[in-house]
């Protein structure tokens, strides 16, 4: 799998000088609107020199910044594909035909394995701690969102975590609970945003409703950035190509999986004592 800008942030970023880390974040937060125009545009938008924007864009691997924008423009045309589209441009079977399902059961899974590699290596580590940080927190509420698809992922991140900590909230999508929800936000809350392609329009409304209203917004997309991600004060992003036609939610379940996992351990003995007291009226069956 090629690496897209964005992984190429992540891996990067931690390197970065400060002025480098604005433009990096510039530009995740108007993908890829920010680096459209000319260096000029993008160092005004990032409020860094124009050397920073070349600086920038050379320390991702590119020699300069009209490759760089090449490169911006190719990702942005895949926002947008459809699985019809997808269907139509695919290379070929996951498996010769000689080797039946078994066989594509196989391919299937050899790539929703390095699916999970390559978003767990391209994760930033200081996103991944800062996202850990604000859930871990017992006195910030928690509201989880979702859209057609990913609210599967919402719905499990409160699921998981809600056996160690109190105060998570799973926003269902159109729903007149969902309005309730979210004019119940207040600041110091924290948001959580779960928005793969082809983007939901209540993701990005929800999410600037809940930064308007005070929230932390914690946004977890696909590598070429949710609109959502204009919102948000941490960004994790999980690979979501599959060998069929419809995109896979394998990789970020994974990643939430493995952010509920940072977040019991920050939590500590509270999240445990939390646990065995809703074990123990589990076994008097209530």
């Amino acid at each position: 799998m090629e690496q897209s800008i964005t992984e190429k942030i992540n891996v990067a970023f931690a390197g970065l000088t400060a002025a480098e880390k604005q433009a990096a974040r510039t530009l995740v937060q108007n993908f890829p609107w920010a680096g459209m125009g000319t260096v000029d545009d993008f160092s005004a938008a990032a409020n860094v020199s124009s050397a920073t924007i070349v600086r920038f864009v050379q320390s991702l691997g590119f020699r300069g910044f009209k490759e760089f924008q090449k490169a911006l423009i190719r990702e942005s045309a895949l926002r947008d594909v459809s699985p019809l589209a997808r269907a139509d441009e695919a290379a070929g079977p996951l498996a010769p035909k000689d080797s039946g399902l078994v066989g594509v059961f196989r391919g299937a899974g050899a790539w929703y394995v390095e699916g999970i590699a390559e978003t767990f290596a391209n994760t930033n580590m200081e996103e991944l701690v800062a996202a850990a940080s604000i859930l871990s927190d017992p006195s910030k509420r928690v509201f989880a969102f979702g859209g057609t698809f990913s609210h599967v992922l919402a719905q499990h991140l409160v699921s998981q975590l809600q056996l160690f900590r109190s105060g998570l909230h799973y926003v269902r999508t159109g729903s007149l609970e969902m309005s309730d929800r979210l004019s119940s936000i207040v600041e110091g809350d924290v948001f959580v945003c779960f928005d793969f392609r082809r983007y939901s329009m209540a993701a990005l409304n929800c999410s600037q409703i809940a930064a308007e209203r005070g929230a932390k917004v914690l946004l977890i997309t696909d590598q070429w950035l949710s609109p959502a991600s204009k919102y948000a004060t941490s960004t994790l992003i999980a690979r979501v190509e599959a060998p069929g036609p419809s995109d896979t939610m394998v990789p970020a379940f994974a990643m939430v999986e493995a952010l509920c996992e940072c977040v019991v351990d920050a939590l500590g003995e509270s999240g445990l004592k939390r646990l065995r007291a809703i074990e123990a009226l589990r076994g008097g069956e209530i």
